[in-house]
Formats: C-alpha cells, structure tokens, sequence
C-alpha cells in the first residue's frame, strides 16, 4: 500500500540527493525541513534549525520503524525519534496541483488535486509540524 500512496506522490523540497525520489510528505519551514521519501528505502529525513535559523545535520530513520500508513493517512509511534513522533495525519485534498509541466518527456500535464496532511492527533508538541505537503504533481 505504501508503494501505491508513494507511485502517486513527487518531490517539493532541497533534498538534492533525493531530487528523483517519491515523496509521500514534506515541509520546509524556518524550524525545520522534513521529507518523507522513497528513494530505494522508504525514509523520514528531517533537519532542525538553531535558535540562528542555521540547519544542522540531516538525520534519516526508516519510515517502518517510525510510522505506519493508515486508511488516510499515517501515525507516528510515540517513542519515534523525528518531530513526528506521536503525531497522526489526515491526507485531504484540495483544489488542483500547481504544476502544469509535461516534465519535458511528453506526458499529460498533471491534472490531480493538491494534497496536504493534517495533524489530527498528538499536535500539541512544539516539534509537530500542524501539516505537510503532499503530492504537487512534480517531475
């Protein structure tokens, strides 16, 4: 399942190594840069800013050990080890997606709804992002 969610779903953010990659949720906000990705593991990548708005090291941990997909979404075990620990998403959808590129390889331009997760449950801690970006339809 989390292969399907992961096909439909593409890349926002600077994470330039994982540029190709799937993307099932993202955010780059002046506190941190979190990336849920499928390169050749699915993994959360994620970096904190210092009180300087400076961002230290990249930390990666494999998304199975840290989360599960839900029927909507997906939950963050309570003892994880990323700022989504203990943190339930909704996926909703909204609107139409902002890419309008064929990608430069002749396909259809993207016609799909944005998507974003919302914390439904366990967002109170400062480190729980209030949503993520999901799929935009880029190459």
């Amino acid at each position: 399942m989390i292969r399907m969610i992961l096909g439909t779903l593409c890349l926002l953010i600077p994470f330039a190594a994982q540029a190709s990659c799937g993307s099932l949720a993202e955010l780059d906000s002046k506190e941190f840069r979190i990336y849920i990705g499928d390169c050749e593991d699915t993994l959360i990548m994620f970096s904190v800013a210092d009180k300087n708005g400076k961002f230290g090291k990249e930390k990666q941990f494999p998304f199975e050990k840290e989360c599960s997909i839900t029927s909507d979404g997906f939950k963050c075990h309570s003892g994880g080890h990323t700022p989504l620990a203990g943190a339930t998403y909704k996926r909703i959808y909204f609107g139409r997606s902002q890419h309008v590129s064929d990608c430069g390889i002749g396909l259809d331009p993207y016609k799909e709804p944005g998507e974003k997760y919302i914390c439904i449950k366990g967002c109170a801690k400062p480190t729980v992002p209030e949503f993520l970006y999901g799929n935009d339809g880029s190459c």
